[in-house]
């Protein structure tokens, strides 16, 4: 198991021996990851927005599973992995629209945009940019 996946079980099994729900589990995670994401540690934060947005996916807790997935997309993109970043922005664009977070969904376009010129597939990237 990698290191990164071995700290995030451990974390959220002590929050579950500590008695604290799924919900404050994953808040938790997300705050951990948006502290190494504002640090610019994008390989500690990636695994932990990662396990923030299953967690939130599953609790059908939209918002936040669209703001970690779009994080997610940029720590992917930090770290030359752009098919796993349009991955994880489509994901975000696909729940911020259908949550009508037009700010959001922007944003989640022009992170995908960068990926694709990223990945030499310029006229995608215009494409999306047309949108």
């Amino acid at each position: 198991m990698p290191r990164s996946a071995l700290t995030i079980f451990i974390i959220t099994s002590f929050f579950i021996t500590l008695g604290l729900n799924s919900q404050e589990v994953s808040d938790q995670i997300l705050k951990q990851a948006e502290e190494l994401f504002s640090a610019k540690d994008f390989i500690e934060a990636l695994p932990k927005l990662e396990q923030a947005a299953k967690i939130y996916k599953q609790q059908n807790n939209l918002k936040p599973a669209a703001d970690s997935l779009y994080k997610t997309g940029v720590c992917y993109n930090v770290l030359s992995r752009y098919e796993d970043a349009v991955q994880a922005l489509t994901q975000a664009e696909k729940i911020h629209s259908e949550l009508s977070e037009t700010d959001a969904l922007g944003v989640d376009m022009v992170e995908r945009s960068s990926a694709e010129i990223f990945r030499s597939n310029v006229n995608e990237g215009l494409k999306i940019c047309d949108q």
